[in-house]
This record gives C-alpha cells, sequence and structure tokens, in this order.
C-alpha cells in the first residue's frame, strides 16, 4: 500500500472543515488525496461556565462554552475569526491569559498527525496515520538526487531543520526559527493537548553580577538536567507539581522537592548556618533585616555566599527542606509543623517528561544510525574524515542529532526563564531545587565542599572531583558531564 505524507493544510472557515492534501511525493506541488472533515476550533480559560455565557451573550448561537470543571471552561466557536473576538473580548474583561493557536495546528495536535508523517487511505474518506514512521529522510534524498554535487552537502542542512521541525511542531515548514521559538510552539501544542491554561503569575528578579573562579575548573551539566525532569527522576511539569492526588502524609515521603520551606525552631542563640541553595541564600540576605551582621559574618569565615541568620534560642522560621538534615544531626534545630511543602506526582507523567523522553529516545535512534554510516563509511576505504562529511546521509544524521540535542539541553533554561508566557515560579524553584539536591548529593554534606553552584555555573577547585563524577553519574544511568576548563 502506497504511503504518502501531509504536505499541507488549510482551514476553510466559510465552510467551517479542514482541508489537507497528501501526496506520495513531498517535494510535489501537486496532490494524490485530498482529505476534508468538519472541525470548530476553541480555547480553554480559566472561568466559570456561568460568567462567560453571560460575557459572551450576544454569540450564543455561535458559540458553544463546556465547563471542563467548576473553574474552567472550553469555549468552541462556529469559525476562527469569531473564535478570536471571543478571546479578544476575554482578554480585555478579565485580563486573563488565553492560548489561542491556529486551526490547523489545533486539528493536527487534536488527532496526533504532523507534517512528513506516513499516512496509507483506507477508502475516499479515510486515512490512517502510520505509527513511528515519518518521510523525511526519503524526502531529503528525493531532493537532493537532481543537485549539483558541489552544492549537495551544503543543501542537507537547512533542509533536515526545516523538515524535522515541521515534524515535531506541526507547523508548515519555516526556514528561520529560534530556538526559543521552537519551545515556545512545542509547549503551545501540550498546553493545548493537555487542557492547560496560561496563568499569570508573580516572580521575583534578582540581578546578580556574573562571578568568575580564577583557577577553577568548571562543568557543563547541561546533558543532566533534561534526564532529572523526566519522571523516572522527579517528573517536573505544570500538571504534576502540587497535584491533588500526592500530597505528602509527612516529611519522609519520597515525592516531597527540597525547594519545600519546613518550619524549625531554632535551639541557639547569636545562630547562622550556610545554605545548600546559594540562590535562596541570597534572596533570603535581600529580603530579609540584618543585612550588616551577615555581611560581617560572611567576610569573618571567609565564605562564598551570604549565611542564613542571625537566629536566637526559640526564634522560629521556614527553611528549605535541603538544609534539615545537616541541621538536625548537629541538634541545632526542631522541625514543627507550618510547611509548604512542594511535591510532584507518583501516577501521572508531566509532559515536559513526554517531551524529554521522545527527544531522548530520537537522538538514541540517530546514534545508531550514525555508527552504521560511520561504519559503513570506512568499511567501504573512506576512512577519513573528509569522506564521511561528505556522506549525505551522515550529514542529515548529524544535523538532525545536534538539533535535537539542543532542544534537549534548552528546555530546562526556558521553563525558568521569566519573559515566557509559561513561566511559573514552581516550576522554576523545583528545577534550581533539583540542581542543588544534584550537587549536595555530589558533595554528600562534606564540609569542604568540592563541587558548588554559582550563576548555574558548576564549579570546583579540587581537581580529583572528576573521579567523582565520573563514579557517580553512570549509576544514575546519566550522561557524564563535560569538562569546560
Amino acid at each position: 500500500m502506497d504511503r504518502l505524507c501531509l504536505i499541507l493544510s488549510e482551514y476553510d472557515s466559510y465552510k467551517q472543515r479542514m482541508v489537507l492534501y497528501f501526496s506520495k511525493d513531498p517535494l510535489s506541488k501537486t496532490n494524490d488525496f485530498i482529505y476534508k472533515e468538519a472541525f470548530a476550533p476553541s480555547f480553554l480559560i480559566d472561568l466559570p461556565q456561568g460568567f462567560l455565557k453571560s460575557l459572551l451573550f450576544e454569540f450564543k448561537k455561535d458559540i458553544t462554552i463546556k465547563e471542563i470543571d467548576s473553574h474552567k471552561s472550553k469555549i468552541i466557536a462556529k469559525n476562527y475569526n469569531l473564535l478570536e473576538l471571543c478571546a479578544k473580548i476575554i482578554q480585555q474583561s478579565t485580563n486573563k491569559n488565553i492560548l489561542l493557536i491556529e486551526p490547523e495546528r489545533q486539528f493536527l495536535i487534536k488527532n496526533n498527525w504532523s507534517y512528513y508523517d506516513s499516512f496509507v487511505i483506507l477508502n475516499k474518506n479515510r486515512i490512517n496515520k502510520v505509527n513511528n514512521e515519518n518521510l523525511i529522510h526519503s524526502t531529503i534524498d528525493k531532493f537532493i538526487r537532481n543537485i549539483d554535487d558541489n552544492k549537495k552537502i551544503e543543501s542537507i542542512e537547512p533542509l533536515t531543520k526545516k523538515l524535522l521541525l515541521s515534524n515535531l511542531l506541526k507547523t508548515k515548514p519555516e526556514k528561520n526559527i529560534t530556538s526559543d521559538q521552537i519551545l515556545n510552539i512545542l509547549f503551545e501544542n501540550y498546553f493545548f493537548l493537555k487542557n492547560i491554561t496560561l496563568t499569570k503569575k508573580s516572580k521575583i528578579e534578582i540581578s546578580r553580577k556574573e562571578l568568575n573562579f580564577p583557577g577553577a575548573l568548571s562543568l557543563d551539566f547541561s546533558s543532566i538536567w533534561p534526564h532529572l525532569l523526566t519522571n523516572k527522576f522527579y517528573n517536573i511539569g505544570y500538571e504534576t507539581i502540587n497535584c491533588n492526588c500526592c500530597k505528602p502524609k509527612d516529611l519522609n515521603s519520597t515525592n516531597i522537592l527540597s525547594n519545600s520551606l519546613i518550619e524549625v525552631e531554632f535551639l541557639r542563640s547569636g545562630y547562622y548556618f550556610v545554605s545548600n541553595s546559594s540562590k535562596y541564600a541570597y534572596q533570603y540576605h535581600q529580603e530579609n533585616e540584618k543585612k550588616e551582621n551577615r555581611l560581617n559574618f560572611k567576610k569573618q569565615n571567609k565564605l562564598k555566599q551570604f549565611p542564613i541568620g542571625p537566629f536566637n534560642k526559640g526564634d522560629k522560621n521556614k527553611i528549605l527542606l535541603t538544609d534539615i538534615n545537616k541541621l538536625l544531626i548537629d541538634d541545632d534545630i526542631k522541625i514543627l509543623k507550618d510547611h509548604n511543602l512542594n511535591w510532584t506526582c507518583k501516577k501521572q507523567e508531566s509532559f515536559i517528561s513526554t517531551i524529554i523522553k521522545d527527544l531522548l529516545f530520537r537522538l538514541k535512534t540517530l546514534e545508531e544510525s550514525i555508527n552504521i554510516t560511520t561504519t559503513l563509511n570506512y568499511s567501504t576505504n573512506f576512512a577519513t574524515t573528509n569522506n564521511l562529511e561528505k556522506n549525505p546521509n551522515f550529514v542529515e544524521y548529524l544535523t538532525e542529532y545536534a538539533l535535537i540535542n539542543n532542544l534537549l539541553e534548552e528546555i530546562p533554561l526556558f521553563l525558568q526563564n521569566g519573559n515566557t508566557k509559561f513561566f511559573d515560579p514552581t516550576i522554576q524553584g523545583a528545577i534550581e531545587s533539583i540542581k542543588q539536591k544534584t550537587i549536595n548529593d555530589l558533595n554528600e554534606f562534606d564540609n569542604n565542599r568540592d563541587v558548588f553552584m554559582a550563576n548555574d555555573k558548576i564549579v570546583s577547585y579540587n581537581k580529583s572531583f572528576l573521579l567523582k563524577i565520573n563514579n557517580y553519574f553512570p549509576k544514575l544511568n546519566l550522561p557524564i558531564p563535560k569538562l569546560i576548563c
């Protein structure tokens, strides 16, 4: 049975339907099959149904308002122009954030279809997607067949990026797109699919000077952090942090995040302690009184960061869970009961975890393809780097690998970026806590603190810590961080 791929999708506003064009040849300007289906676009908003019915009363004949729960509703419109108008009215009236995406992408998200996926025709009105199969590689092969050899290799990289991103994002092929734009579209797709609404949340932006550490070694942990966000480790996500189903019963629960704030009573006077989180220490210093005391203590004890304190015997405060254990061992505190806990879900996998694991799977498949191509290249007496770099398959796989690997490493940074519409301070705090806990686990409460994090740099003055790094990460089935300098 012939394989087809999606080459174009259009929304017919007048007839309120999607029109999709499929072709055996992805590069052809003609199509072999046209698929049509009635479709009404929609968006989600965290407002009750009754309020929205009153606000949008004049459009009641042309829209449907479905109640998702007591404070969340879905608005489905007769056509996209009307949906845009409804969104504008709601935003102006309530100052709510609305995720409104084009109907072509909405349709593909709901059906889990994408450009260059592989499809088969069942009959004139039915078409089925072939699972886990796309026609990207065959499209590139067809494209470069008729290109001069001198231009063939340089054409592969931009074409591979364009086709791959179109397939990943369910968008029409674009030539120029930044990493932030890629992740923005990817997150839009999953927010829409998972019925998650955008919210406006306050954030604390702390400006800090770039710190330099002469003579120190720096490590690149960017390949580590994406793994730790998946459900194999912490399952970080908008729908999984502080879920309703897995609230911890006590502080021994395994799904508590280390950025939880635990109420304690201090048992000594004139007491300071050094937090395991330099960011928390800096924030505490900026937001609390007795700055001069902390500054003097920092100078006198030659500390790299500000201490937490001072506290007197009987004082009560909330401190990070990551700092609790060492203070308990030294009998410096007593745990009380009023905590601000953060936790992750044990039952539902976050869409962030799904994205990362899908990308990791693609990387693994590409690694195998690169290895096979390299082996074949060397076995046919082309055993030089130059000849390998002229191999179209090698260039294609390497381009795809680099793009996906870059996206993976950008995800944690994107989630912590306060300027995106997806920013959530709870997510940001969770990622910061995971990073800091990783460093703490490496140090194992060692007072020397061989490895420390400063403004997202992983730094150490002790060269022997490299052995500790090389032993630690493989045990967790994680990649070994790269040495920068």
